[in-house]
């Protein structure tokens, strides 16, 4: 070989040890400055292709224990292809969350989840709604992706969500209501549950909702003869009354 070339193969060589041994934490903090810090990180280990996180937050919502695997092959598409998996699955007021997740390195927005499993305490996300009454949600949300496209809002999503051990505590009188099961998929920019009206309440609704806080639910919904007064009494605020205990579902965020 021509001295030339001994040249560019040792410069290859370094900037691959470089890329292979790179601390996590300087992505990370690069990663948390461009978002301006909605993207925050604690206890970064590791390197970039292997490393781990204490936690990770964004707009309230917290995973601990992160830990990731980088594809190296991924980075020669421009892509940055990581199987992650944080939190704790079996405590049930924590996030947790297990899949791979595909970055475009020239349109950061976008992002590609697939084969993945979530789980998020329902009081949680729902305090981040505005209802019309105050409820506090029990129980816990699970979600199986097999597809997720993300770009400046859902672009396609492919997958099933359920509502385990459902139950509300609306003005200090606690409710079980089973359980809820949901098909996810996109109207571009919403985020879209069909959900089935195999459950406690009868819910036969399409629920939309965006990264932006605005949200929608439109169906039907039964309030149970055995339910306290109150509580019929408080269903008319989320839609009117079809008469022998069965509501319309009309809420939208203003």
């Amino acid at each position: 070989m021509k001295r030339w070339q001994w040249i560019i193969l040792a410069l290859l060589a370094y900037l691959i040890l470089l890329l292979v041994y790179m601390p996590a934490r300087y992505v990370t903090s690069y990663v948390q400055e461009s978002t301006q810090n909605q993207l925050r990180f604690t206890g970064v280990a590791g390197t970039l292709f292997s490393g781990t996180s204490q936690s990770l937050s964004y707009e309230g919502l917290r995973v601990t224990n992160i830990k990731w695997d980088l594809s190296p092959l991924s980075l020669l598409w421009l892509q940055a292809s990581l199987d992650i998996r944080g939190g704790a699955i079996r405590n049930s007021e924590q996030i947790y969350i297990d899949g791979n997740i595909n970055l475009s390195i020239l349109n950061p927005a976008q992002v590609n989840l697939s084969s993945a499993r979530i789980f998020a305490p329902a009081k949680l996300l729902l305090s981040q709604v505005n209802l019309p009454v105050a409820v506090t949600a029990l129980g816990r949300f699970r979600l199986d992706i097999a597809n997720f496209k993300f770009n400046e809002g859902c672009q396609q999503l492919n997958g099933q969500g359920s509502w385990l051990q459902a139950g509300v505590n609306i003005e200090g009188s606690p409710l079980d209501l089973g359980s809820f099961d949901a098909l996810l998929s996109c109207e571009s920019p919403a985020f879209v549950l069909d959900v089935s009206p195999e459950n406690g309440l009868a819910l036969d609704a399409k629920i939309s909702f965006d990264q932006n806080g605005n949200y929608a639910a439109v169906g039907t919904f039964s309030i149970p003869s055995d339910f306290p007064n109150d509580i019929r009494q408080g269903a008319s605020f989320f839609g009117e009354s079809l008469g022998q205990g069965r509501y319309a579902l009309d809420i939208k965020s203003r």
